[in-house]
């Protein structure tokens, strides 16, 4: 039986292999996030004001820059000229 020696590989291979183990690991923490933030959308009203929590784009409305006697609520199944029509970003995601 013969034997034969196989030349290591360069530890070049690492470069290649590092880089894409982290962009990996990277993409699987940013979609458990998305999934975890898209189940826990809210928004609320309190003293500091309107406040949207969501994924990537929440934030706090003061209570002084929204017109309050022209709030109404809008079913967006009867009500589609508020309906959005172009969705970026993942919002178009089942239930997010």
């Amino acid at each position: 039986m013969d034997v034969f020696p196989v030349v290591p590989a360069s530890a070049r291979i690492l470069w290649l292999i590092i880089p894409l183990t982290l962009l990996g690991v990277g993409l699987v923490v940013l979609f458990v996030w998305l999934g975890f933030s898209s189940q826990n959308s809210a928004v609320s009203v309190d003293a500091a004001g309107l406040r949207i929590r969501t994924a990537m784009y929440g934030r706090t409305i003061p209570l002084d820059q929204l017109d309050l006697g022209r709030a109404t609520t809008v079913d967006l199944r009867q009500q589609t000229d508020y309906k959005p029509t172009t969705r970026t970003n993942g919002a178009g995601m089942p239930g997010f």
